[in-house]
């Protein structure tokens, strides 16, 4: 299961011609970090949690707006679906904004490095 982390309101008003980018994160169901609780479409719930490193858990997907330029999903037997070639993705729940921008907030912090500043490569040329 992933969670993707394009905000709602980036999905309209995209570019008919080209199909555009969404990030995603990997979630688990069996490790400590920022948990999130789920209602599967069964009607149970699962507990997933977002945690580990970017190169194993980040990953892109590209979708192709429909005509008004919104990517959209589709009913399917009762199950919200999009499609990508041969995959299909299932939407499930939309976090609270309280909840979202919490794990948008962790997933921002993994791309930091501590002690690097952005002139760190000129010092370095002038050394």
């Amino acid at each position: 299961m992933s969670i993707c982390l394009m905000p709602a309101c980036d999905s309209i008003r995209l570019d008919l011609e080209n199909a555009a980018a969404f990030p995603f994160w990997l979630l688990e169901t069996d490790s400590k970090g920022h948990a999130q609780c789920v209602q599967t479409p069964e009607g149970s719930f699962l507990e997933t949690v977002l945690c580990g490193k970017i190169r194993d858990n980040l990953w892109m997907e590209k979708f192709k707006p429909d005509a008004t330029g919104k990517v959209n999903f589709v009913e399917d037997s009762g199950r919200q679906i999009i499609r990508t070639g041969a995959r299909a993705f299932e939407w499930v729940a939309q976090l609270k904004p309280a909840h979202a921008q919490r794990l948008a907030h962790a997933v921002g912090q993994s791309f930091s490095r501590v002690g690097l500043t952005e002139a760190e490569w000129l010092r370095l040329a002038h050394a």
